[in-house]
């Protein structure tokens, strides 16, 4: 989805609401749009029934990616990011997540841009490595 690709970007104003869209185009783009079909080509039939991220990371484990730990650890903060948000935003799961993040001095404008580094960094780290 070209819209998705087109949305991310840093923050335009420091409001909740823009840090949910950029989020969740975010997890569409990283997540949502993960070729599972190719990498379902990799796993035993017991493994094809695994959520996406789940097989992500047995796939970059198959195929000895490198620090691939790092990779989907960072799928799966983006996806509790995704879930705990929005409308949960006062929940304390979200709270507890920044704080475990190291976000919680944080406005919303530098969450996302903290995000977005750390999901360049994860692109460039798979990205040298394949083949």
């Amino acid at each position: 989805d070209f819209h998705c690709f087109k949305t991310i970007r840093l923050q335009l104003k420091n409001e909740a609401a823009e840090l949910d869209v950029l989020i969740l185009n975010l997890c569409k783009v990283l997540i949502d749009y993960l070729n599972v079909g190719y990498i379902s080509a990799f796993l035993t039939s017991e493994q094809k029934g695994l959520r996406s991220i789940e097989k992500l990371e047995i796939f970059l484990e198959i195929n000895n990616f490198k620090n691939y730990e790092k990779t989907v650890t960072f799928y799966k903060t983006l996806q509790k990011l995704r879930s705990t948000g929005s409308a949960h935003r006062k929940n304390s799961d979200y709270r507890k997540l920044l704080v475990s993040l190291g976000f919680e001095n944080l406005d919303e404008k530098g969450i996302f841009k903290a995000l977005l580094k750390d999901a360049i960094k994860t692109l460039k780290n798979l990205s040298t490595q394949i083949e």
